[in-house]
């Protein structure tokens, strides 16, 4: 079973070259108190270096209070890009939640793999989150400790 997890997940070997917006890097959020600096690096790194688009965690201190109005988003049968200005960065996030088996189960729904919206895929449930990606939109997972 946890070999199926993996089974979509692509080597990081130069005989198996990523393929922006096909492949989709998968960084691994371990835990929020002990990664907070990591995970708020990475949130510059997406969006103040590269401008790129990444999954809401509900957890995520930058946009957990609803004060940005994208809270009721995450119960959206639709799949919103929404910007969240701060500190003169903006942050771009898709309206999925993968901190819990149920924003797991809306992301499969909705298809947010092959939607070509993600250039990074944040996920603290490493197994159940591997197993949205699919042969043709393949996860290249990453952690920072």
């Amino acid at each position: 079973e946890l070999q199926g997890a993996y089974a979509n997940l692509a080597s990081m070997s130069d005989d198996d070259p990523y393929i922006p917006k096909v492949d989709i890097p998968m960084f691994w959020t371990i835990d929020y108190y002990t990664t907070m600096h990591v995970t708020l690096t990475m949130d510059l790194i997406v969006g103040g270096c590269f401008d790129g688009t990444q999954n809401r965690l509900h957890y995520r201190g930058i946009n957990s209070d609803g004060d940005d109005g994208t809270d009721e988003l995450l119960e959206s049968n639709e799949l919103h890009v929404t910007a969240v200005v701060n500190n003169d960065v903006t942050y771009n996030y898709v309206n999925i939640d993968l901190s819990s088996l149920d924003g797991i189960s809306r992301a499969k729904d909705l298809d947010v793999i092959s939607s070509g919206l993600l250039t990074v895929m944040n996920n603290p449930l490493i197994v159940e989150g591997s197993r949205l990606f699919t042969p043709q939109n393949r996860g290249r997972m990453f952690a920072v400790f």
